[in-house]
């Protein structure tokens, strides 16, 4: 059989293969939903049976959810969603140099495929480039080190510039009330949005240290981790040290927020590189999105909390709950490890900025996923009433400060669901 293209023709053999190499590559080593997902729907697609391709028949055929209730379900939309951006991100990395292109459009469940057009002129250097060609040439001191370098290349080739509004999935729902009402109360008042610096967790990770507030805002940290890395390729930290490089999620959840209260209120998305102190002490309200290990300045605020991120050298960020109450834990998380399809977990938090004249929303998971549920809840009408019942208030105006703790699920590499674990007022502690 072959398929019709604007760019020539291609074969479904040549279309299976395409599918065949993305479901092996390492940008879905670890999406298993995404990768079930993307051979049902491919497969579906070239036997040109697109039209069976509904919500509930991929829901009950792929996940095995019987009775599936879209809306009270997002499974399928959340799996669907995954699989665009890890598709886009294939392209843009592993599959750069692929004949064949495989897109699922916006508001289709329908796998099409494309030639891909001949490139444009090639830069003749850039720092993405120097990385690379540095890379090649450089004998690592371990696999931990390649592994975590390659990350940040396929991050660098993947980060999306701030300032820019990026077509995310619509979060939250028009006139509707969500926490995000609570920062926004004067239409006059400013507020920032801070992504999290995926560039310094790489850095980190590999130093094996934290280099906490202080250092990061004096920008003397990349000499500390320097001399712990060891030798690196030339220019390589400069080159991390010099990029705003942020994860899908947290851009999702800021161009969330900007398009959603944007026409109406001053919103700016920034990273937080670009963030100092003087900031948190004017009158703009502040959305920090990530725990103090990629976002250091939560830890401005996180140490006042009940629930704090703790972040140990080598390990995975876990939560304490510094004054259990009957139920809790007083720990939530593994420093052990990490697996996408185990419980995650996350805070939500709404207090008074420093000068007292603006509020702080402080939104953060144990993991992307983590905080990907978190950024989900902040702007859902119906996570709002929630808390709302919990504090039996009637207007969201009428919230007090608060942090709540949340579990999610992980299905194949994405957020599935939120719970209320516990809350606590602020005023309370």
């Amino acid at each position: 059989m072959a398929i019709n293209d604007r760019q020539g023709e291609m074969t479904t053999q040549e279309c299976r293969e395409a599918i065949q190499r993305i479901a092996t590559s390492h940008v879905f080593h670890r999406a298993t939903r995404s990768r079930e997902l993307l051979f049902y729907l491919a497969e579906r697609s070239l036997c040109g049976q697109a039209e069976e391709l509904t919500e509930t028949h991929i829901a009950e055929e792929v996940f095995r959810r019987e009775g599936y209730n879209p809306a009270e379900d997002n499974l399928v939309r959340a799996t669907v969603r995954q699989l665009r951006l890890k598709l886009k991100e294939y392209f843009e990395t592993e599959g750069k140099d692929d004949a064949l292109i495989a897109e699922l459009p916006k508001g289709s469940y329908n796998i099409s495929f494309k030639r891909r057009l001949p490139e444009q002129p090639a830069i003749t250097s850039s720092p993405l480039l120097e990385l690379r060609t540095n890379l090649a040439s450089f004998r690592p001191r371990s696999a931990l080190f390649v592994a975590l370098v390659l990350f940040a290349v396929c991050s660098a080739a993947a980060a999306i510039v701030l300032g820019v509004r990026h077509p995310a999935a619509q979060v939250a729902l028009k006139h509707e009330p969500t926490l995000m009402k609570m920062l926004l109360t004067d239409p006059k008042q400013p507020t920032q949005v801070v992504t999290i610096d995926s560039a310094l967790v790489l850095l980190e990770s590999l130093a094996g240290k934290d280099v906490g507030l202080q250092a990061y805002a004096a920008r003397t940290y990349t000499s500390i981790l320097d001399s712990r890395i060891g030798p690196l390729p030339e220019n390589a930290l400069k080159l991390l040290d010099s990029r705003q490089i942020s994860s899908f999620s947290d851009v999702e959840i800021a161009s969330a927020i900007s398009q959603e209260y944007g026409d109406a209120y001053p919103i700016r998305i920034r990273h937080c590189r670009s963030m100092n102190v003087r900031d948190f002490k004017s009158g703009n309200n502040f959305v920090l999105i990530g725990s103090p290990l990629s976002n250091p300045w939560v830890w401005l605020f996180n140490q006042t909390l009940n629930f704090q991120f703790e972040n140990q050298p080598n390990s995975w960020p876990v939560i304490r709950n510094r004054h259990p109450r009957a139920g809790e834990k007083p720990v939530y998380g593994s420093a052990e490890g990490y697996d996408e399809t185990g419980p995650q977990y996350a805070r939500i938090a709404v207090l008074c900025n420093r000068s007292s004249s603006g509020r702080v929303a402080l939104i953060a998971g144990t993991s992307m996923e983590g905080t990907e549920a978190a950024g989900k809840a902040f702007l859902d009408a119906n996570f709002t009433r929630s808390l709302m019942k919990l504090f039996r208030v009637k207007r969201v105006a009428s919230m007090p400060d608060f942090e709540a703790l949340l579990k999610t699920q992980g299905v194949g590499g994405a957020s599935y669901g939120s719970q209320i674990l516990a809350v606590r007022k602020i005023a309370d502690q």
